[in-house]
């Protein structure tokens, strides 16, 4: 289980919102890929009066998606689309057609089996507590509705947790997503796995675009070390900027392994 300091996740994100579009490309990879895979499982010309929920929806990325295939903002079809996202700043940011409810996802403010459609796109990951709050999310869908998710796994950045002092926060590992899924009354439909890789001149600005996208959220406080070495810590920082200073043109990758989750609730 994670320990998260949601205000710190709220304010990282909300200070990359005005240009979070610009720099989140994998965030857009990642939902391109989740929609167009959703319509193996609706027949978007059936798709109608039905409701929607986005969980995590940021600046609306997932919304744009709907929208570029008709399956919201087309009014013939009555669809009813929610945004929930931690951070206010970034739900203003949405341009979408959407009610937007200002909410943590570990605590959703609606109410069970409301929904036929339940999507997340790089969010998940952010959770403290996993295996409850997607039992949780589990009683938002109603019965044979659809829940999508797009989440970075384990496997993720693994050059970026080898080559730097920082720390990155570990992501969910697959066997708990399994064993979460085995415990829900949920149905796997289908997962799917691909991959998405960022080019960069150097490490530090690997770094700088993990702060523009406000993932910049470290588990490790150096300052506050258990083992009282933040002296050595401060001397890793120091020597992993000088290294990358004196060799600015040493090329750096970052690299996302995507699981693409398709539920549907028995």
């Amino acid at each position: 289980m994670s320990s998260f300091n949601k205000k710190i996740i709220q304010n990282n994100f909300s200070k990359a919102s005005e240009y979070y579009e610009d720099h989140a490309l994998v965030q857009k990879f990642a939902s391109t890929n989740l929609i167009n895979q959703l319509t193996n499982f609706i027949k978007i010309s059936d798709f109608t009066n039905k409701t929607i929920l986005d969980l995590g929806s940021g600046t609306g990325l997932v919304g744009h998606e709907l929208n570029r295939l008709k399956i919201i903002n087309d009014d013939y079809k009555n669809n009813f689309f929610f945004e929930i996202d931690l951070s206010l700043t970034m739900l203003r940011t949405s341009q979408n057609k959407s009610l937007k409810i200002n909410a943590d996802i570990e605590n959703l403010p609606i109410k069970n089996n409301q929904f036929d459609l339940i999507l997340s796109s790089f969010a998940l990951h952010w959770l403290n507590d996993f295996n409850n709050t997607i039992q949780n999310i589990a009683k938002k869908v109603k019965p044979s509705g659809i829940i999508a998710v797009a989440i970075p796994n384990q496997n993720s950045f693994i050059n970026f947790k080898k080559n730097n002092p920082f720390h990155l926060n570990n992501l969910i590992e697959n066997n708990v997503i399994s064993l979460t899924l085995n415990q829900t009354k949920l149905e796997v439909l289908k997962t799917t796995n691909n991959y998405f890789q960022q080019n960069f001149p150097n490490q530090i600005s690997a770094l700088k675009y993990i702060k523009k996208i406000g993932a910049n959220y470290s588990h490790y406080n150096h300052f506050d070390d258990p083992q009282n070495n933040s002296r050595k810590k401060f001397t890793d920082y120091k020597d992993f900027y000088k290294k990358n200073l004196q060799n600015p043109t040493k090329k750096f990758t970052i690299d996302w392994q995507i699981d693409y989750l398709f539920l549907t609730k028995i």
